[in-house]
């Protein structure tokens, strides 16, 4: 799942950066209402300061998912050496099993 990271405007005023369960959490919303705010933020040219809205923050987003792959990528590798050293306990008592 992609998680993007949005900027919450309140009367042109920037108030919080962050996911839409944090911008929700942060002013006590639902995750509808925040969906809201990004639906108004779609195009900043057009979005009216007025109105609460929220604009993707493409440097945020960006950096949180180069952060989630690189915690993907060393999951794997812990796992693959986690079954790598399955294999060979399995191995060795089978071998032990068939000397005995």
């Amino acid at each position: 799942m992609v998680v993007k990271v949005f900027d919450a405007y309140i009367k042109g005023e920037k108030q919080v950066t962050g996911t839409i369960d944090e911008i929700a959490d942060y002013f006590g919303l639902s995750r509808n209402s925040i969906s809201l705010w990004i639906k108004n933020g779609k195009d900043p040219k057009k979005a009216n300061p007025e109105y609460k809205h929220a604009i993707l923050n493409k440097e945020k987003t960006k950096e949180l998912m180069e952060q989630k792959k690189k915690n993907v990528e060393s999951t794997k590798q812990k796992k693959n050496v986690g079954c790598e050293e399955i294999s060979e306990r399995k191995w060795q008592s089978k071998t032990q099993e068939k000397k005995n």
